[in-house]
This record gives structure tokens, C-alpha cells and sequence, in this order.
């Protein structure tokens, strides 16, 4: 499924921060820095929206992670497209002019609400999530 063309999911685009750019782009020729690199960003990006939000039900929030380029996912993570509130992609240019980050939204989430879509967009926004801020 294309998130970015999908009905169930409202997604914004932005920039990729170029310090993850830099980490992705080190570590994509060996997949076991690769993953301990995705894992580092997936907990601090966790810990944003958790952080972030004021939801009663945070426990219960389902957050699924891409990373790859437009041709392939090269690893994933937590990613079920049927049942995520929220979807990260990290889409990186193998020319390094346009990396990309987008974060989906499902439509008909039960645990992110319309207002919780605009705080989630706003603080994963060119997040840094090499290091927790």
C-alpha cells in the first residue's frame, strides 16, 4: 500500500534532517548499523510523540517506521499499515538532494484525534531524532 496516495491516512512531508541523513547514509551499507541506528531513532521519535501528546490512551498508540528509498524498504519496523495510528517513512535520496520524512496519520484513529494530528506534524517537523531533545 502507498501511504502517500492512500484514503486512510492524512500524511505531511518535510525535509529530512540532515544529521539523520548523515547517520542513515553511514550506516546503509551495513544492515547491523543500519538496525541499532533505526531502533536509536525510532525510541527517541517514540518519545517525542509520547512526550508530546497528552493522550489518555498513549500505551495504546500503534507507531510503524520505514526507512529506504523510492525503489525499496531496506527495513521496517512495527509496521502494520492495517493497524498503525501513525506511520514514519524516512526516504533517502541516493544523490542527497531531496531526503525526505513523512509522517502519516490514520484518518479514523481512535487514539490520535484531529488536534493530536496537528501537535504530532508539528513535533516530528525536521525532528532530530539522532539524540533525544
Amino acid at each position: 500500500m502507498n501511504i502517500i496516495k492512500s484514503d486512510q491516512f492524512a500524511h505531511k512531508i518535510c525535509g529530512m534532517n540532515q544529521r539523520m541523513i548523515n547517520v542513515f547514509r553511514a550506516s546503509r551499507d551495513d544492515p547491523t548499523k543500519l538496525e541499532q541506528n533505526f531502533l536509536l531513532m525510532i525510541a527517541n521519535i517514540k518519545r517525542k510523540i509520547l512526550g508530546g501528546l497528552k493522550l489518555e490512551a498513549s500505551e495504546s498508540i500503534s507507531v510503524g517506521f520505514t526507512f529506504g528509498n523510492v525503489a525499496q524498504v531496506l527495513t521496517s519496523h512495527n509496521l502494520n499499515i492495517q493497524e498503525n495510528d501513525i506511520v514514519v517513512c524516512f526516504l533517502l535520496d541516493t544523490l542527497d538532494i531531496d531526503s525526505k520524512m513523512v509522517t502519516a496519520i490514520r484518518k479514523s484513529s481512535k487514539v490520535v484525534d484531529a488536534s493530536d494530528k496537528s501537535a504530532v506534524w508539528n513535533l516530528l517537523y525536521k525532528f532530530d531524532a539522532t539524540s533525544f531533545q
